[in-house]
């Protein structure tokens, strides 16, 4: 059983949602005028097009400089548990690959 293509309107809405995705936090950013507003534009250029980074990048446009002090804060504890996370995040994914092809 083959499932049927997909309708204009469905295209056009997914369209729309990883543009958003990828545009928005540039665009927030810009508008707020924060420090990191370009970094943030390219950054929602490069990883918006998955929807954890899209989602990553219109929080950090959306509370901006409150979430940079934040980090600012608390480097350590940043890297110390969000480099892990990522590391275990790729193991899984490697490992998932190896078992099922895709």
């Amino acid at each position: 059983m083959e499932p049927s293509p997909l309708t204009t309107s469905e295209i056009i809405g997914i369209s729309l949602f990883f543009f958003t995705m990828m545009f928005g936090p540039g665009i927030i950013a810009i508008y707020r005028n924060l420090r990191r507003k370009y970094l943030i534009a390219i950054g929602g250029l490069l990883i918006g097009w998955t929807a954890i980074g899209g989602l990553v990048m219109l929080l950090i446009a959306s509370k901006g400089s409150k979430l940079e002090q934040i980090v600012e804060k608390n480097k350590k504890i940043v890297m110390w548990v969000g480099i892990p996370l990522i590391i275990i995040g790729i193991i899984i994914r490697i490992v998932d690959y190896t078992r099922t092809g895709y």
